[in-house]
């Protein structure tokens, strides 16, 4: 759980959090069935972005990491789509703090 409401923190703060760029790599395989953990570390990069660093795990029958990816994402705002830093509460859920 992220700590935001995030419908409610877009609409409130009239931004948009599209994708920018993405990357992943596949190191083995998951089947139908397997137990799966993905762990997620958001870093910003700025005042108007951030990455999310993915790692797949297959749990089944033991832990092998199959999986790593990458998504950077941008802050725009939502009338004019031009870039603009981050409201308040999201900076500080990307610091590590409470929102």
């Amino acid at each position: 759980k992220a700590g935001l409401e995030l419908k409610a923190f877009f609409v409130a703060h009239q931004c948009l959090v599209p994708i920018a760029k993405c990357n992943a790599q596949f190191l083995g395989a998951l089947q139908s069935g397997e137990k799966a953990r993905i762990d997620l570390t958001a870093t910003a990069v700025g005042t108007d972005a951030f990455t999310i660093a993915y790692k797949v795990f297959n749990l089944s029958p033991s832990e092998k990491l199959v999986g790593v990816a990458t998504t950077e994402h941008v802050c725009l705002d939502l009338k004019t789509l031009q870039r603009r830093a981050w409201p308040a509460p999201f900076a500080q859920w990307l610091a590590g703090g409470a929102a």
